[in-house]
């Protein structure tokens, strides 16, 4: 709010002493003991403040010397930093500054000293102005604070409850709740207004959070009398601060569970509120172990949709055979060995709902296709079915990888991508919140404490390197760990975390491979050769394509890909060599 008073407003006397270049101590010993100045302008001959005369520094010169009183002002007394301030700044802005200030006119000529009881006598003169105001108005306004004691009120207030404003600031709320009503009436972050008719006043009270860097301070209560009744029904008109505030109160409630301390964690959970709102389908990327389970439970809980099922499935966990099934169901005799009414899918399930499909970038290009045709009109056919069938579903879908990227590499198709990306939800890795990391430990430590019944504590050395380290697996890696440490460790108080060096040289052996170059050749062929022994490896180690895409952190149809160019080289060179 703007102020209505600048600092020429307020000054009834201009304070205009000061001494001019040229006059001599005594001139200054005068001065200041006719005013009692701590500090005294210099101003030159165009009336411009040039310096300051700082008092104690002169009365430190003047013990140490004898009685010059004719002389000049010592240039060591002197100080040529101004603090200085407009005649036309605002009062508030002035009771910002913490020392006294120099007044200026337009043209930077001095006018005075403003002091800080000049300040305060200002900031009491806008309050009056201010109370004047509100006592002209026709509603009633009251403010609570936030323990519920009656901080302030206007006369329209004090004459419709009947209460003594020389008492403002001590009147709690029980005392007026004959009109008001008690806080487990109304009390909550959403402004309310209704109609009331009680101890004789009839007429309508409106309720606001007073919010003041998001916090809450305290109510504003607004009390219409009968003019108004005949205007507006019961309705509530939250602002979208205060609705915001709703809802993150009902996050903390919905899941007591939830850590969240870092700036860019906050964010992802307002985006996730705002998606809530609605029912457009929501794209949640970020790194394994970053919560976006968690996430999706906060759209669905917090939506329209909360009190339906939630169905969560990961594509990965379901081999391919089995996930058209499972998705869409199936129909009597769909197949052999198919339960004989046949089955309806997790689709059908989550009808009137929501469905999740974490790991969505494991789907296969054939159910990519059908998941598409079902988006575009809710209607689905089960596996062996011809009838189609109707499920209204919101469709919320994970993924630990880039889907853009799959979609450039062809690995993913790209209208699917765009009918699921409506919402783009990304959860930063730990590493990139590092406010989260602390609490998230203190939650496990407690977490973990109760469950085996011990008290184990980490200092300030433990914490240290928990924050320095890289946390390729995220919460899910933080959380195993102080499980670990809980179980494992001896001592009541872990002073250093051993594990956490462990997995660093772990990670630092990992990244070491050793190549040999014998000759060098075009880097194309060098990619490709290095590419196949790659993949040939691979196939030692791990006997499934999921397990070799997960190892190498691409696609699997990649992989199949990979591998089938790979086994055509290699035939093609059996073939040749019978040939020569």
């Amino acid at each position: 709010m703007e102020s209505l008073l600048s600092i020429d407003a307020i000054r009834n006397v201009k304070r205009v002493h000061h001494l001019k270049i040229g006059d001599t101590l005594k001139d200054v010993c005068d001065l200041i003991t006719k005013h009692s100045f701590q500090e005294v302008p210099i101003i030159d001959s165009r009336g411009h403040a040039t310096a300051t005369l700082d008092v104690f520094r002169l009365i430190r010169y003047l013990v140490r010397t004898a009685d010059k009183e004719n002389d000049m002002v010592p240039e060591c007394c002197v100080r040529h930093r101004l603090n200085t301030i407009d005649r036309e700044e605002s009062i508030h802005n002035a009771a910002y500054f913490p020392v006294d200030r120099f007044v200026l006119d337009s043209e930077d000529k001095y006018i005075g000293l403003l002091t800080r009881a000049d300040v305060i006598g200002g900031l009491i003169k806008e309050l009056e102005v201010y109370n004047y105001i509100f006592d002209q108005i026709e509603p009633g306004i009251g403010i609570l604070s936030k323990d519920e004691q009656l901080l302030y009120q206007n006369r329209k207030f004090e004459d419709t409850l009947q209460t003594d404003k020389k008492k403002t600031g001590t009147i709690p709320l029980k005392e007026i709740s004959s009109v008001i009503p008690q806080s487990a009436d109304v009390w909550g972050n959403v402004p309310v207004r209704y109609h009331y008719n009680k101890a004789g006043f009839k007429g309508i009270l409106e309720y606001f959070p007073i919010l003041i860097e998001k916090k809450y301070f305290g109510t504003l209560i607004i009390l219409y009398g009968d003019q108004k009744t005949q205007q507006s029904d019961v309705v509530t008109s939250p602002h979208p601060a205060f609705r915001e505030m709703k809802e993150w109160k009902e996050v903390r409630e919905a899941f007591p569970n939830i850590v969240i301390s870092d700036p860019k964690m906050e964010q992802v959970v307002r985006l996730a509120l705002k998606a809530a709102r609605i029912t457009s389908n929501v794209l949640i990327t970020g790194k394994t172990g970053v919560g976006k389970e968690i996430i999706a439970e906060i759209v669905h809980r917090m939506g329209s949709r909360a009190d339906r099922p939630l169905i969560k499935v990961n594509c990965a966990a379901i081999p391919e055979s089995l996930l058209e099934s499972e998705l869409f169901g199936y129909e009597k005799g769909a197949f052999t060995g198919a339960v004989e009414k046949g089955k309806i899918g997790l689709i059908e399930a989550a009808d009137q709902g929501s469905l999740f499909l974490d790991e969505i970038n494991s789907l296969p290009m054939n159910l990519q296709a059908k998941l598409l045709r079902f988006l575009q009109n809710q209607e689905f056919y089960k596996l062996g079915g011809t009838r189609p069938h109707k499920a209204d579903v919101r469709i919320i879908v994970a993924s630990n990888w880039e889907i853009k990227k799959l979609v450039d590499q062809g690995d993913f198709r790209e209208d699917l991508y765009y009918r699921l990306c409506v919402i783009p939800i990304h959860i930063p890795e730990l590493k990139k919140r590092p406010k989260d990391i602390i609490p998230l430990s203190m939650f496990f430590l407690q977490k973990y404490n109760e469950l085996y019944n011990l008290d184990k504590q980490l200092n300030d050395a433990a914490y240290n390197q928990l924050l320095g380290y890289d946390w390729p697996g995220n919460v899910r890696e933080l959380q195993h760990l102080i499980e670990q440490l809980v179980v494992l460790t001896d001592t009541d108080v872990i002073d250093s975390i051993h594990l956490l060096e462990d997995k660093k040289n772990d990670e630092n052996a990992k990244q070491k491979i050793e190549i040999n170059i014998l000759r060098l050749i075009p880097l194309k062929e060098a990619h490709e050769l290095l590419e196949q022994a790659i993949f040939k490896e691979a196939q030692k180690q791990f006997k499934s394509v999921r397990d070799i895409s997960k190892k190498l952190e691409v696609h699997h149809s990649t992989v199949v890909r990979k591998i089938n160019q790979l086994k055509k080289k290699q035939n093609n060179f059996q073939l040749m060599s019978k040939h020569m």
